[in-house]
């Protein structure tokens, strides 16, 4: 099933940033505009749970005054997270918002904003050539629709259409000259797909425009840590932090590459300071375990394998904390020191944002 959850994620915000200019209203312009804005603000505030009432809200405009075509799109909008935050997925739901998206287009055909939205909803229920269809659509009214661009290149991925994607990015880049942003996108999404020359070409073009970009430079360094270049991962990481000191996930990153290339002081100092801010994270607790016995400091490696056990919810850390521990007191019995790490440590993967 061609899901593109996480992209849908990015357009919630759409739907909460809608516009509120539009046509005259049968009840008055300044009521509709007022009753929709505080719906609007209301499901902001509420939620999930505030999804019912807002349909209703939408739904009475439409009723009321049918030539308001945002409070079509809202409602299909809603629909759509009433859908994919509920457990019984009704696609009864999604047919519903199709509804409403079908009325935009027959009253205003150049309506790229629905067609997009169209996409979106045919892409949930598992049609994608209605969503192709919708979504090119959308691009033919509005060729620099960078959301519906994005939509589609992640869909070219999706289907393993790599040489179309790529020509298919390269050609939408030209529609944001000097625009950051969509290269930025780009190169998440050719990322995604394990993609990663592709993805760093359009990383290396934000930083050709952009001074301060440290979550370009950390995005970079995931990209050659996933090709096992751990140098220039580091050096990426090294370049975030220095943008950024508080760009915590990349001090995580920094440890595993610095861990894996044997300088393991350093490795404990990066991973220091991502369990100052995060000091109940227990794979972190697991991790300066072993790098503190690799480096031979047996007091705090027993001492972090202790906190890691009081901390730990999961079996397999209690069990490996108590095997470690087992294993540092027989040693220290004998008086033989030399340790040797029984685990890998974990592997990157502490999300920040993803910003530029």
């Amino acid at each position: 099933m061609i899901r593109l959850k996480s992209l849908f994620f990015i357009f919630l915000i759409l739907f909460f940033a809608a516009s509120l200019s539009f046509s005259n209203a049968s009840e008055g312009t300044q009521n509709v505009e007022g009753r929709y804005a505080k719906a609007v603000r209301q499901l902001r505030k509420d939620g999930f749970k505030g999804i019912d009432k807002a349909l209703s809200t939408f739904k009475d405009l439409i009723r009321k005054s049918p030539d308001f075509l945002d409070a079509y799109i809202s409602a299909a909008d809603a629909y759509l997270l009433k859908y994919e935050f509920s457990t019984s997925k009704n696609p009864g739901w999604l047919k519903n918002g199709l509804a409403h998206l079908d009325t935009c287009t027959e009253k205003k055909r150049d309506f790229s904003v629905a067609y997009f939205k169209k996409a979106i909803l045919y892409f949930n229920l598992n049609k994608p050539e209605q969503a192709v269809k919708n979504v090119k659509i959308a691009l033919k009214i509005n060729p620099k629709y960078l959301d519906a661009r994005i939509l589609y290149l992640q869909y070219l991925l999706s289907t393993h259409k790599k040489e179309e994607a790529k020509k298919f990015a390269d050609v939408s880049a030209k529609y944001f000259p000097k625009d950051p942003a969509p290269l930025k996108f780009f190169g998440d999404i050719f990322s995604k797909a394990h993609a990663y020359k592709d993805a760093m070409r359009y990383y290396n073009g934000v930083l050709q425009l952009v001074a301060h970009a440290p979550y370009t430079h950390l995005a970079l360094g995931k990209n050659y840590q996933n090709q096992n270049k751990l140098n220039l991962a580091i050096k990426h990481y090294t370049k975030a932090i220095e943008l950024d000191p508080n760009l915590y996930e990349a001090h995580f990153n920094l440890s595993y590459c610095y861990s894996k290339t044997d300088k393991i002081k350093e490795a404990i100092k990066h991973l220091k300071i991502y369990s100052g801010k995060f000091p109940n994270d227990v794979s972190v607790l697991n991790n300066l375990a072993l790098l503190y016995e690799q480096s031979g400091k047996i007091r705090k490696a027993r001492l972090m394998w202790l906190k890691t056990k009081e901390k730990a919810k999961d079996k397999v850390y209690k069990k490996r904390a108590e095997a470690h521990l087992y294993n540092l007191i027989h040693k220290t019995q004998k008086g033989d020191l030399n340790t040797k790490q029984t685990s890998e440590p974990s592997q990157g993967g502490k999300s920040d944002e993803e910003k530029k």
